[in-house]
This record gives structure tokens, sequence and C-alpha cells, in this order.
């Protein structure tokens, strides 16, 4: 018994950007810029706090500075994801090292995304292929069609169990995968959307 089935088509590549990691990834890349960014401002208030000498100017523009540094430090943590670069003005070794730590995660994952993006752009990826009456019953695209005027279309339709129950439920559900001759059979198939089995015929020697 055989399967005439489509030619496999190319997947989809709307959503290549976001193929290159998987869910959680991209969770985890998008809290862990929240504790740098968090960091950075740290350091940054320690490092001014060592040289403010006046409280009350100190007091008055607290959160208007928090929130300036704040904002600097993000964009150049974005920019940072998203390869444009930046820079940072202090000179402290602990916070080079915080940055030299990020911008190396950084670069590894910038890396790593564009060049699986690449890939998947430039190599066609095809939908797997219907080898098997299971693979067809699991496929979620193509259906099965068949000749009620056939032995095999007939057989499938009594079927009380296994695959040839599921084909047979599926085609009295859907009528359309009924056909009674060979040119609705052609036009079915010509669609893409539907497989149809078949017997090959035996030879009497």
């Amino acid at each position: 018994m055989k399967l005439i089935v489509p030619r496999p088509e190319e997947e989809n590549r709307l959503f290549a950007f976001i193929g290159p990691f998987q869910p959680l990834v991209w969770l985890l890349i998008f809290i862990s810029i929240f504790p740098v960014i968090g960091a950075m401002t740290f350091f940054t208030w320690l490092y001014k706090h060592l040289h403010w000498n006046n409280d009350a100017s100190r007091g008055n523009n607290s959160i208007r500075w928090f929130t300036t540094i704040s904002s600097s430090h993000m964009i150049y943590v974005i920019n940072t994801l998203t390869n444009q670069g930046g820079r940072e003005a202090f000179d402290r070794l602990s916070f080079r090292v915080l940055t030299g730590v990020w911008v190396l995660c950084a670069m590894v994952l910038v890396n790593c995304y564009t060049g699986i993006v690449t890939s998947s752009l430039t190599t066609p990826k095809m939908k797997p292929t219907i080898n098997s009456f299971e693979d067809l019953a699991a496929s979620k695209d193509i259906r099965i069609v068949l000749r009620s005027d056939t032995s095999m279309g007939d057989q499938i339709l009594r079927a009380t169990s296994g695959v040839y129950k599921v084909f047979g439920d599926q085609a009295r559900r859907y009528p359309n995968q009924l056909v009674d001759n060979p040119f609705k059979l052609t036009t079915a198939l010509q669609t893409g959307r539907y497989a149809y089995p078949y017997e090959l015929p035996l030879l009497k020697i």
C-alpha cells in the first residue's frame, strides 16, 4: 500500500527573528537587564556619594539624579544588546568590570542570534515529510482523500480500529474528502492539501 502525498512546503519564516532563542531564554535576557541597570546605578551612586559634601543639595536632587542616571544606563544596556554601542564615563575598576562582563555577554548573545537568524533565512527549512499512514494521521495540514468506488476506500471506511478508522471518521466528517471519480481526485490532489492511498496491482506470473 502506497501514498501519494504533496511535495513538502517550506516553513513560514515570518517569525524567524524569534526562533533563535526559546521563550525562556528571551525571558531570562529581559530579566537580566534590570539587575545590570540596578548594579550600574548603585556603583554610580556610590562613586558620586563619596564626593558629595552638601547633604541639602543631594536630597533635593536625588530623585531627578536617580532617574537621569538610570535612564542613561538603560539606554547603554539596550544599545549594547542591539549592537549600537555606547560609552560610560566612569573609570573605576569595579564599574569597568561590571560593564565589561555585560558587554562580553551581550557580544556572545548578539553574535549567536545574528548567526542563527542568517542561517535560517538563507537555508530553506522544509516541513516534515509524510512517509507513513501514522505521519498522515498526525499531520494538521494534510488530510486523506478517498475514492469511495475502490476497494481501498471501502476498506478504510469500514475499518473499526487503528489508523484506518481515524481516516474513515475523518472522511465521513468532511464529505469533500470522498470522491467517486479520478477527475475529482486529481483536482483534490492538485490543491496540495490531500494525500491519496492506493494499492499496487498484483502481477501474475
